[in-house]
């Protein structure tokens, strides 16, 4: 037997030195033995000593990009994305150093008619919000909670509308807008008002308005016809206690507002007298 192998080495010559089968069988086994241990050390070592992919994105650290880099959910009805802060970290922050874009833009439905596609002006916003639905409550932001939403600065909130500037509902019954001027503490808001102006002092000025005031349903103006004193106008919501006002509007002699008297759903002029001609009377009901 020992004979047949040394014959076999002999056959395995080649034009370097001469191996033999035997330590060639060695050899293989040492390359495999080696290969298993390299496996094995491989799946047993952390994540942070294997080779990284440069185009991978890595956790606990800041990732220089040179172009955009998203997600997107193919499985319907599932978030994108998801950040949750911890303490008083949050859970997303969104930065810009332009006054062109937005630090965080959220887009819904059809974007393409939006300032942030279209560049029709400056974003120049930490947050832009756009919706392109068709529905009428579709809103570019949605805020909701004990306090919708809060805004602090110069202008606390700026509001530019094609319609409607700022729209405010109260439902079912209390205020929709209250308005406060003063450093006193705020007071309470009132049942079924659109509009409540309060002030902390004498001071303070409640409403303020350099131009017209419009009062359509408690204001008018009514034609007394000659010869008649008095005259009864229908006013929605008058009651007794309500004020009321009058003044003639033409220079009638011995002609003027005696009295105005208020009354369920309605209000009465009387004259001084009845005028000789028709004369307008205008009045005013508040309350």
């Amino acid at each position: 037997m020992a004979d047949q192998f040394d014959n076999a080495d002999r056959d395995l010559e080649v034009d370097g030195p001469v191996r033999s089968r035997r330590a060639l069988l060695a050899a293989a086994a040492s390359a495999a033995a080696g290969a298993a241990v390299a496996v094995a050390a491989s799946a047993a070592a952390p994540a942070s000593v294997l080779a990284a992919d440069p185009n991978d994105v890595v956790k606990n650290t800041l990732n220089d990009i040179t172009a955009v880099t998203g997600v997107t959910q193919l499985s319907t009805d599932t978030n994108a994305f998801q950040a949750a802060g911890n303490g008083s970290g949050a859970g997303l922050v969104g930065t810009t150093w332009t006054a062109s874009k937005a630090g965080a833009v959220g887009l819904a439905g059809d974007a393409s008619a939006s300032s942030y596609a279209t560049g029709n002006f400056d974003l120049d916003a930490g947050v832009y919000g756009y919706s392109g639905n068709n529905a009428g409550a579709s809103s570019g932001v949605f805020g909701e909670g004990p306090v919708g939403v809060w805004a602090v600065g110069d202008y606390g909130a700026y509001a530019q509308g094609a319609t409607v500037g700022l729209y405010a509902e109260a439902y079912p019954g209390g205020t929709a807008i209250h308005a406060h001027a003063g450093s006193a503490a705020i007071p309470a808001p009132v049942t079924n008002t659109a509009l409540y102006a309060t002030v902390s002092s004498s001071t303070n000025v409640g409403l303020r308005a350099n131009g017209r005031i419009v009062f359509p349903n408690r204001s008018g103006r009514v034609l007394v016809s000659a010869g008649a004193s008095s005259k009864a106008v229908t006013v929605a919501g008058m009651t007794s206690s309500h004020l009321a006002f009058a003044v003639v509007n033409a220079n009638r002699s011995g002609v003027y507002v005696r009295a105005v008297v208020p009354a369920t759903g309605k209000i009465t002029i009387y004259l001084s007298k009845a005028p000789t001609a028709s004369t307008y009377v205008s009045w005013l009901v508040l309350g």
